[in-house]
C-alpha cells in the first residue's frame, strides 16, 4: 500500500467511526492535541467533538451519489 492509499484508508476508517459513533476508534486515530474545526469556524477538542457525536448533536451517515 502506498502513502496515498494509506491516507484514503485512514479517512475511510475515520468516517466509519463517526457514522458508527465509535468513540474508541476515533480516539485511537487522534493525537492529544487534535482538534476539529467545523466549516462554521467552531473549534472543538476531542472531548467536545466526541461528546457531541455520542449525545446526538452530530449525526453522520453514508451518502451514495
Amino acid at each position: 500500500m502506498n502513502g496515498e492509499e494509506e491516507i484514503r484508508e485512514l479517512y475511510r476508517r475515520y468516517w466509519k467511526c463517526m457514522i458508527d459513533k465509535d468513540a474508541d476508534g476515533l480516539r485511537s486515530m487522534m493525537s492529544k492535541d487534535y482538534y476539529l474545526r467545523h466549516m462554521t469556524g467552531v473549534k472543538q477538542s476531542v472531548s467536545e467533538f466526541i461528546g457531541g457525536l455520542m449525545n446526538g448533536t452530530f449525526n453522520y451517515s453514508y451518502f451514495a451519489a
